[in-house]
């Protein structure tokens, strides 16, 4: 059994040994917040079964999880329970860790970058920096019940770091705990959602309006940072008028002719392409073909979120004939277009 943390979403940030495990694994069980991407590195013929929570749909509860997972060590699998950021963070690793063991279940625990850390990393965001904070505090706060409950009166020095995950429903009594326990509400703020994801979002600002900015940014998952570090790392990149830093996909996507979008299929790794309703097809000719940056950003990131079908969704650029057929627009895409070709013994 392993015990494996997923990191924050980009795949290339999970460690070897977890790529490793993946590579070996029977069945993976997963949580909401491991990404397509993450996911896709497990074994082909690997079993995966979600076991996270997704909103508006009952999630199955930790007893069951705990069940499952015994069932399928019990039954000789090699097994892993893939969970987002680090398993140890937030995570309930040590709950499963714990039953487990108590059952006579070897586990092997593979660490992985939790979300403050790869959040923060990927905007420039030293969570420590000296001179200005030599405390760093990772707390949770799901719900506002959650939040009032905090003793925030250790955390109102200015010389802490504070980083709260889960906390973009309960912003606002983030902001009014640490307030009323002497923080000043000029404190520099950021929150940070869906960081290292195609579709990543920052907004910064200050704790008092701690509550707006979690509203700009839209959904989860996200982490709240409050502290002067923000100011001294992630505001260098903020848009000084909107008061918002731009995600990388929007820094790195410059779109300067039609391009579509394109990806693999789960089960068969076939090459399909991303229509204007959302759907994936096989026929090029019924792509959604765009020609701006942000509406190529708009169906990358919808692609992206798509976990059931296909994987590693990108842009690719294409060419239009006189007749408006839609061809691929350079050698790589002409070639996965086409289909892969086998070299007979002597044709090379």
């Amino acid at each position: 059994m392993f015990l494996v943390g997923a990191g924050p979403g980009d795949p290339d940030l999970l460690t070897l040994r977890a790529l490793h495990v993946l590579a070996d694994a029977d069945v993976v069980f997963y949580d909401e917040l491991v990404t397509a991407g993450v996911l896709d590195r497990a074994r082909r013929g690997a079993e995966r079964v979600f076991v996270g929570k997704r909103r508006g749909e009952e999630g199955v509860e930790q007893h069951e999880i705990n069940r499952r997972l015994l069932a399928a060590a019990r039954a000789g699998r090699r097994v892993v329970r893939l969970k987002g950021g680090d398993p140890f963070v937030f995570g309930r690793g040590g709950e499963e860790l714990e039953y487990l063991r108590q059952a006579g279940v070897p586990v092997v625990v593979v660490p992985g970058i939790t979300a403050a850390l790869g959040c923060a990393a990927e905007v420039g965001l030293p969570l420590t920096f000296r001179n200005e904070a030599g405390k760093l505090a990772f707390i949770t706060a799901q719900r506002a019940e959650d939040a009032a409950a905090i003793d925030w009166s250790g955390l109102a020095d200015r010389q802490t770091t504070v980083v709260v995950y889960m906390g973009l429903a309960s912003a606002a009594s983030v902001r009014d705990g640490l307030i009323a326990a002497g923080r000043d509400g000029a404190t520099p703020a950021a929150v940070l959602a869906r960081g290292t994801r195609p579709d990543a979002q920052a907004a910064v600002g200050r704790l008092d309006g701690l509550a707006a900015l979690a509203t700009e940014v839209g959904e989860g998952p996200a982490i709240l940072v409050i502290g002067e570090v923000v100011a001294c790392g992630a505001s260098r990149r903020v848009d000084r008028a909107g008061g918002r830093m731009t995600s990388p996909l929007q820094q790195k996507l410059k779109i300067t002719g039609p391009v579509v979008i394109t990806a693999n299929r789960l089960g068969d790794g076939a090459v399909v392409y991303r229509s204007a309703d959302g759907r994936w097809t096989k026929d090029l000719a019924a792509a959604a073909v765009v020609t701006t940056t942000p509406a190529a950003i708009e169906l990358l990131t919808a692609a992206l979120a798509d976990k059931l079908e296909a994987v590693d969704a990108y842009v690719a650029p294409v060419t239009l004939t006189r007749e408006q057929q839609v061809l691929p627009g350079n050698l790589r895409e002409r070639i996965r277009f086409k289909g892969p070709t086998v070299a007979l013994p002597g044709q090379y």
